[in-house]
Formats: C-alpha cells, structure tokens, sequence
C-alpha cells in the first residue's frame, strides 16, 4: 500500500492520541485500514495505543481450527505475525518515521493465546531468550519480540510475557486505556460496567462496539466529577465468523490529552465506506482515498 503523508502538523495546544482496537489481523478491514493510514497522515497524532487483539492467532485458539477463516493451521500463526508486523510498519510510516510519538501496544486476549499455548503444550520454552541476555530482554518467543516493537518505537504495555487483563496504559492521572475483560450486551453497557468496576474514566476495546458513557460523582465538600467509559470499536472485518449479523461498530477512538492531565473523547466511525470524525470525512475511491471537511 502507498502511504501519502502529510508534510507538517496543524499547531495545537493539547497531545493528540489515537486508540487503535482489535484489528485481528489478518481478518483487518483491508479498505479501513487504508482510511485509518490517511487519518493518521493527514493529523499526525503525537502517539498510537494499540488497544489489543491486534494480532488474531487463530490457530493456537481454545476454540480450534476454524477451515472458514484459516486456510492452513500450520502456517497461520507465522502469517499473522508477519500482517501484524505489516501493519505496525504502516501505520508507523503514516505517522512519520522521524517524528518523536509516544505508541504502546497493550496485549489483549487474543495475544495471550501463544503463551498459553505455550505453557499447555510446551511449558519447558516458556520464558526462552537467547543465550546470555538478561532479565529485562523479553522472551525470544514473545509477542513483543516476534512483532519487532523495539524497532517500530512501539512500548510493550504487559509484563516479560504478557499481562491481559492487567496490563493498561495510564495517559494521565484522570485517564486509563485499557484492553478491557469485561462484555455486556449492547454498545455502551461495557464502558459503564467498567466504569463503575475502576471508579475512573477508562478508554477500552475487546467488544468490538463503540460508545461513550458518563458518570457524575458527587465528593463530600460539594465538588463534582465527571468520568467518562469509552469502546473504542474494531478494526477488523464483519465476518470473522463466530457472530451472526454482529452488533459491531468499525472504527477508533481519538483523545486530546491537555498538560494538566484533563482530556477530550472523540470517536472515528466507519460506516457503508466512509470513515467520518469531526467533520473530517474519508473515503476509497477510483483515484485513492480522499479527504473533505
């Protein structure tokens, strides 16, 4: 994919950070992703959360093989890798190599599945390095060495070997991202159940549906606070095939973190083709992907 960036950056007066969910790759939507590229080239985010699940590894599943979305087990897991690598590159490439960005990759459940398949079918490679590296050097088998995170600038957010559902990226003292561990049907009853379960405002992923919710909190000496749940949505195709007509919503989650800490939710939707955020409107067409306002 030929990836146009943006020369420049709009001034502003806040951190821009983009929360990017659950590609699943390589079940990505080919033609998001695209618009996804051209979003981050057209505002040049100060950094990327990749919110987890953004590798699929279909094939080391509890659930098992599926022939409808894995044409061959024995190759999936080093095919998923390598798409996922092609996207962080990407979406790094769209951002500008050069430029300094704050990214970090939180493990979701879906990345927890190769070291559980690990520690099931052959715990004695659990934790393997190289010969004569130290502690701090992650496993040779982990995700956060498979994927080349280091090389892309990208910041591991669990633990040596992965840490769903524990592992969050605090962006301020007001505001967590998070994978998320919890669902609830219908978009928005996941935030506020998490919202209420942490008691601060939190950004999450792992439903695939987008919302925001609020919560108003009323302290002894008369003051309020608001805090603020948010699904972040899915970048990953409809038909994954494990959900019938799926009450999804494809898209990602866009902050504004101020010095102080405080901050500003906005969510990037894409429906029937077009990705739309703030009046900023994103569309494939015949002569590439085009922008308007």
């Amino acid at each position: 994919m030929s990836i146009v960036r943006e020369e420049g950056r709009p001034p502003r007066g806040y951190d821009l950070y983009v929360v990017l969910p659950d590609q699943q790759a390589p079940m990505h939507d080919k033609k998001l992703h695209e618009l996804v590229c051209r979003w981050l080239s057209q505002n040049q985010p100060d950094g990327k959360i990749y919110s987890g699940d953004l590798v699929d590894l279909t094939s080391l599943s509890k659930f098992g093989w599926n022939p409808h979305v894995v044409r061959d087990p024995y190759r999936d897991t080093q095919y998923s890798l390598d798409v996922s690598h092609g996207l962080l590159r990407e979406y790094k490439q769209a951002s500008g190599w050069k430029r300094k960005q704050n990214d970090w990759f939180i493990p979701g459940n879906h990345e927890e599945r190769l070291q559980k398949f690990i520690i099931t079918k052959a715990p004695e490679l659990y934790g393997l390095k190289r010969a004569g590296e130290g502690e701090d050097v992650p496993s040779a088998l982990s995700l956060e060495h498979l994927l080349r995170l280091k090389e892309l600038g990208v910041q591991w957010a669990g633990g040596s070997d992965g840490d769903w559902p524990h592992a969050k990226v605090g962006l301020s003292k007001f505001l967590e991202v998070r994978h998320g561990w919890l669902v609830r049907k219908n978009s928005g009853a996941t935030a506020h159940a998490t919202l209420e379960h942490l008691g601060r405002s939190v950004v999450v992923g792992h439903t695939h549906r987008q919302s925001l919710v609020y919560k108003t909190r009323h302290d002894t000496d008369g003051t309020q606070r608001v805090h603020v749940g948010a699904e972040a949505g899915t970048l990953a195709r409809f038909d994954l095939g494990y959900a019938v007509a799926p009450d999804w919503q494809q898209g990602f989650l866009v902050i504004r973190l101020h010095a102080d800490g405080t901050f500003h939710l906005s969510l990037a939707t894409y429906v029937n083709g077009v990705l739309w955020w703030e009046g900023q409107r994103y569309k494939n067409t015949a002569r590439g992907v085009t922008v308007t306002r």
